[in-house]
């Protein structure tokens, strides 16, 4: 591989890497070793769909979230001490940076219990960050204790039955319980919320959330199914990316440079990123100088532009 090859290759594998962590502590939070958990059920929570800060919400699900992240929520809560979606959506961000035994330590200095108990959302909603962040320290069966005490209050709150197909889900990837298997479940689980929720824009996120999981398990033709599924309710650029690295995944790279150029039609706001990507995969057909060429000429272009 000559030095032009391995810049071309080096920039495509970096576009298209697969969506799962390699392995359980290949990344690290600002606390140390933890496990990578993906925040993207987080979307389901009125914390986050009820946030009117554009700038806090355009970057809550970035790549690569930042510290300024929380440096705007809590300017925010600066203005609105006693606000408790931003106190709730304070610790999501602890979360999304992986801090999540601070996201904890927060949520039980800020919160008392005996009077959200009586609030069903505010303690579905603590609850499930409380979950997902004990997730994140690999405290599996503290996070089955906290999803427990959900479904003893509220069965067939769909927030909880979320939050029951997530930690199933990340059983499924991790094995915490190596003695239960929880792919069944899962699988259960996920088709009752989907089957049950009347609203198409939440039922696609569901999809997306279901076929996510099922690429991590190795599942990538059942996980194309599933972000179909979410694309016939709504037909978004980002699921339509999803497309793209489960197809980039199976190998089908023609499929999904038909898929880019399709985006590329109806979003043409993603031009510059359509091009990029469709030069990579061009590239991992042929090796072609020109593909090669174009990868190059877009990176410079990106990186002028940074």
């Amino acid at each position: 591989m000559d030095k032009f090859d391995a810049l071309a290759y080096d920039t495509m594998s970096h576009i298209f890497q697969a969506l799962k962590p390699v392995s359980a502590f290949e990344q690290t939070g600002e606390e140390g070793d933890n496990y990578f958990v993906d925040s993207m059920i987080f979307k389901f929570l009125k914390p986050i769909k009820n946030c009117k800060l554009d700038l806090i919400k355009q970057k809550l699900f970035e790549s690569k979230p930042k510290g300024e992240l929380m440096d705007l929520v809590d300017s925010a809560l600066k203005i609105s001490p006693n606000d408790r979606e931003l106190k709730l959506l304070r610790a999501i961000v602890l979360c999304i940076l992986r801090r999540y035994n601070e996201a904890i330590k927060y949520l039980n200095k800020e919160t008392n219990f005996e009077e959200i108990v009586n609030n069903k959302e505010d303690f579905i909603t603590t609850s499930f960050i409380i979950a997902y962040a004990n997730i994140g320290i690999g405290r599996y069966s503290r996070a089955g204790e906290v999803r427990g005490d959900v479904l003893k209050r509220f069965p067939k709150d769909m927030i909880a039955g979320l939050l029951n197909a997530f930690i199933y889900a990340y059983n499924m990837i991790y094995v915490f319980d190596p003695d239960t298997s929880t792919e069944e479940e899962f699988h259960y689980t996920m088709n009752k919320l989907i089957e049950r929720e009347q609203d198409e824009e939440n039922k696609a996120e569901m999809y997306i959330f279901y076929g996510y999981i099922l690429h991590l398990t190795e599942h990538n033709k059942e996980a194309l199914e599933k972000v179909n599924n979410a694309l016939e309710l709504n037909p978004i650029s980002d699921y339509f990316f999803h497309k793209v690295h489960y197809l980039y995944d199976l190998g089908y790279i023609n499929e999904a440079i038909d898929v880019l150029e399709k985006i590329g039609k109806d979003f043409p706001e993603k031009e510059d990123m359509i091009k990029f990507k469709i030069a990579s995969l061009y590239y991992k057909l042929n090796k072609t100088l020109e593909s090669k060429v174009s990868i190059l000429r877009m990176k410079l272009l990106r990186t002028q532009n940074i």
